[in-house]
């Protein structure tokens, strides 16, 4: 017994001091001594001892992964349900609490095989089955922080505050995450690379990622942005399809409205109050600050694209196939040289396809046959019409 005390001290120590092939040297001598004691040929006792020491160290993992589950689990899980609070029961429930018993098992051996193969110690094999053992430890991992994840969300679904809050989506995108970063630290390991250089490697395909999945992605926003803002509840559908759609203006015909351009617009009945009261105001601050209306840059003035875009948005507020309680608006996007995208923004009432299709033509075909009336020119690419009128000879 106290040789046996002397090996498990030198072993300990050994490894304390982070040289587990010293210690493995000592083991497999004592193996080797103890073989030969017993009557094994020297040559054989030189083949197996390995296979023992590896035979032995795997028996004392495979214990530890029994008393931990065994005994300590059950143990924690006694605990547990003593206390009042519920929310332990669900995160320390089975799932949870087994992934992280099988870790014990791969971590003994990953640190323990040194001791079994002391004179590989820099062998490839060795090298390869401790990343093996990395590797399982990692996928045990994995498994085990996505369990947390759904054990702390099954905690906050049950709570009345967060039920109506899209925490099943959040839930599977962090799962995704999780194991995408697993993946790539599991691959690392494979080739023996550095994950920053694997991240490195997929940062040129990540653009074409972002444009494949670029309606996932926006779907997934805009969850998030009717959770944050309580737009939208459990049980509750959405009140229409969305048109997003916009046109283009040609800028050089956007210009200050004249008194009989004005006139011709109060005639408009979706248009007369907003004309006669934005031009009160318009009065009254160049009356206020002694504007010289001789010159047009002087002062404020009202626009054709401005009126027509306070037409647009009386009109689709009321059309009763346009859903009133969501977003509608006319917006200036980004001028280009394809003109000024007037764009329109509005939910359509029927959510049925074939009648949404037939809402945002109807609307378009109105805005269309009305922008003359505005003075208003949409902007398209020549044609060979228009070429040919302006008398440019085509070749065939």
């Amino acid at each position: 017994m106290k040789e046996v005390k002397e090996v498990v001290d030198t072993v300990s120590v050994a490894l304390a001091n982070g040289q587990p092939e010293e210690a493995g040297n000592v083991v497999m001598q004592e193996v080797n001594h103890a073989l030969l004691s017993m009557g094994v040929d020297e040559a054989m006792a030189d083949k197996i001892d390995n296979f023992i020491i590896l035979l032995f160290i795997i028996g004392i993992a495979l214990l530890a992964n029994l008393i931990c589950r065994k005994i300590i689990l059950r143990t924690v899980a006694k605990l547990v349900r003593q206390t009042k609070a519920t929310w332990d029961d669900i995160v320390f429930n089975d799932k949870v609490m087994v992934n992280i018993s099988r870790m014990v098992a791969p971590i003994l051996i990953y640190i323990s095989i040194p001791i079994a193969f002391p004179e590989h110690a820099d062998s490839a094999l060795l090298d390869f089955l401790r990343r093996l053992c990395m590797i399982y430890i990692l996928a045990v991992f994995l498994r085990f922080v996505s369990a947390l994840f759904t054990a702390v969300y099954l905690v906050y679904s049950a709570r009345e505050q967060y039920k109506d809050k899209p925490l099943k989506g959040l839930l599977q995108t962090a799962q995704v995450i999780l194991f995408f970063i697993g993946a790539i630290i599991i691959i690392s390991i494979l080739i023996k690379q550095s994950p920053v250089v694997l991240l490195t490697g997929l940062g040129a395909s990540a653009a074409v990622l972002m444009l494949v999945f670029k309606d996932s992605i926006m779907g997934f926003v805009s969850g998030i942005q009717l959770s944050a803002n309580n737009m939208l509840k459990v049980g509750q559908e959405s009140g229409g399809r969305r048109v997003k759609r916009s046109i283009n203006i040609d800028m050089t015909s956007v210009h200050f409205c004249t008194p009989e351009m004005l006139a011709k617009y109060r005639k408009i009945q979706l248009l007369k109050d907003y004309v006669d009261e934005t031009e009160k105001v318009v009065e009254e601050y160049n009356k206020e600050h002694h504007i010289d209306n001789s010159v047009l840059v002087n002062g404020r003035r009202q626009t054709n694209l401005g009126v027509f875009r306070a037409y647009l948005t009386n009109y689709l507020k009321n059309l009763p196939t346009v859903n009133q309680d969501l977003t509608c608006m006319v917006r200036q996007l980004q001028p280009t040289e394809t003109g000024i995208p007037l764009e329109l923004y509005f939910f359509s009432a029927n959510k049925v396809w074939v009648a949404y299709e037939g809402i945002q033509a109807d609307v378009f075909d109105h805005v269309l046959a009305i922008i003359p009336e505005f003075d208003l020119r949409v902007f398209q690419n020549p044609s060979g019409a228009d070429l040919h009128r302006i008398g440019v000879k085509i070749e065939n």
